[in-house]
């Protein structure tokens, strides 16, 4: 299941997170915009985050992370993991939207990439970083898909 959910996956993203964006850049004038940077080329997923989706990494950025640092005068870590813990709740939200149901499956995965982040440290901006990381996708992304769509089958399935 790995390569069509994959395939899917990167053909949502380039949509939402460029074709989208791009298309509304264009039609209002404003075509110089950079929605993300070389990606594919990260070897950690801190890296990864900053660089696959420029949109969301500066609104986190500038709305949550700065203000913890400027308003509540909290350390960078502290700072950093309230960031992740406010996109964790944004996509638990969405994802019960979408399937009618609370699974914690990629908060799960969310808030491991933070001891991925610390455990794969020696093996930055190295090949060796670069294919553990693109293996971690691969296996992420398709694992949580399945257990998602597998718990809504069975919701679909038991109450019909």
């Amino acid at each position: 299941m790995i390569a069509p959910v994959m395939i899917t996956y990167m053909l949502i993203c380039f949509t939402c997170f460029d074709f989208a964006p791009n298309f509304y850049a264009e039609l209002t004038g404003f075509a110089d915009c950079q929605f993300y940077q070389d990606y594919w080329n990260s070897t950690n997923f801190d890296e990864y985050q900053r660089k696959w989706n420029k949109l969301v990494h500066e609104y986190l950025f500038r709305h949550w992370y700065l203000e913890f640092l400027a308003r509540y005068r909290t350390a960078s870590f502290t700072a950093m993991v309230m960031t992740v813990f406010f996109s964790v709740l944004f996509h638990e939200l969405c994802l019960t939207v979408i399937f009618r149901q609370v699974s914690w499956y990629l908060s799960a995965q969310q808030l491991c990439q933070i001891l991925w982040i610390l455990l794969l440290r020696p093996m930055q901006k190295t090949i060796l970083g670069n294919l553990v990381h693109w293996g971690g996708i691969l296996v992420g992304v398709s694992m949580s898909t399945y257990l998602y769509f597998y718990d809504y089958s069975n919701f679909y399935y038991l109450h019909q």
